[in-house]
């Protein structure tokens, strides 16, 4: 079962603004690995919900698709925070697995 997973960048923004977009149901997170520049994400809660039913440990690898990058990322959960009390997601790290030679 192959899943797929669309983010959009996220711009510098002030803690309101990252506030109102939680809000609104996305999740701040960053991409990153070996050799690549770390890149602020986006990504709908609801997708990361997915994630978890699909494989609750989130040791499954998955496609990233990311808005203006013309490649899909396969990548993996490394870090996912959220809150204590209402179990919220506050933020997502999610790591390059490279590609198999």
């Amino acid at each position: 079962m192959s899943i797929t997973v669309t983010a959009t960048p996220r711009p510098k923004q002030s803690k309101g603004a990252l506030a109102q977009r939680q809000r609104y149901g996305f999740v701040p997170g960053s991409v990153y690995g070996k050799g690549v520049e770390s890149q602020s994400i986006e990504v709908s809660a609801k997708s990361i919900s997915q994630l978890l039913l699909a494989d609750p440990a989130l040791k499954a690898t998955f496609e990233l698709e990311i808005a203006g990058v013309k490649e899909p990322l396969t990548v993996v959960v490394d870090n996912l925070t959220r809150t204590s009390i209402t179990r919220d997601y506050v933020n997502i790290g999610l790591k390059i697995v490279p590609a198999a030679a």
